[in-house]
């Protein structure tokens, strides 16, 4: 029959609806939980590193940095100042393009822009390698914090392998006021704890190891971002798979559905 001939040749290739297409666009828990407290624990090694270098001033966050402008103009110091701006500008610029980095699977958003952390911090050890002075040095390793805090996202609130803890110390009290007053579950701040503690543990690490290897020492939280990037790209793989098989298996309960209409 005319009819049942269209409608075989229809259902020969039938079209998926976007809907019934299950990607993932959406990370791990348990990546996006260890990968963000390793993350952050390698930023308080930065900070540390940076922070006993350059005799007080800190990298992996500007706020340290944007007081220090302000006083240096106040003083009138614009060499200190200029050099102040720098850190912040590198932080700026690197979040930015973090920003503008946008790529559907998260799993591979990730996997660059760990490996543009990376990158960024072999660069300021070949810097140090030269013998090219600390205050320079260092302005890719600040460019690598300013990146860190773009790549994992969370729907909670809270930013994942931040490379600053004020807003979890803020957490933390709220999440404490509210178990002891009952408005929240007795455990929501232990969290917060990890992450803090996470970010002292890679201060102290850093503050030891700048004692021996000087910014050397940086070599360290390179190795451990180049780590998690290959970590990200494995679940790349294993992610598009499942898209893969997902996909697979819709096509043929598509084909079945279609065959199934066309004998009726």
């Amino acid at each position: 029959m005319p009819g049942r001939q269209s409608r075989r040749q229809q259902g020969s290739s039938p079209p998926i609806p976007q809907h019934r297409i299950r990607k993932v666009t959406t990370m791990n828990r348990s990546f996006v939980a260890c990968s963000g407290l390793l993350m952050t624990c390698f930023a308080g090694f930065v900070n540390a590193v940076s922070f006993k270098e350059l005799g007080g001033f800190f990298i992996s966050f500007a706020s340290g940095a944007s007081i220090s402008i302000g006083v240096d103009l106040e003083h009138g110091d614009l060499e200190a100042c200029y050099r102040a701006a720098i850190l912040v500008s590198a932080f700026v610029a690197a979040a930015m393009i973090g920003g503008m980095t946008k790529i559907r699977r998260p799993y591979l958003r990730c996997v660059v822009l760990l490996a543009a952390e990376a990158a960024l911090l072999s660069i300021a050890l070949l810097f140090v390698r030269k013998g090219v002075t600390p205050d320079v040095a260092v302005i890719p390793a600040i460019a690598a914090m300013g990146m860190q805090n773009t790549i994992l996202k969370s729907g909670t609130g809270m930013r994942p392998g931040g490379t600053f803890v004020t807003g979890t110390l803020v957490g933390l009290g709220e999440s404490l006021g509210g178990a002891l007053s009952g408005g929240r579950s007795k455990w929501s701040w232990i969290l917060n704890l990890c992450v803090w503690t996470s970010f002292v543990s890679g201060a102290v690490a850093g503050g030891r190891a700048h004692r021996t290897y000087g910014l050397f020492a940086l070599a360290a939280p390179a190795a451990g971002i180049a780590f998690l990037c290959l970590v990200a790209a494995t679940l790349t793989i294993f992610s598009r798979q499942q898209d893969e098989e997902t996909t697979t298996s819709i096509q043929g309960s598509d084909k079945d559905e279609t065959g199934a209409a066309a004998c009726d």
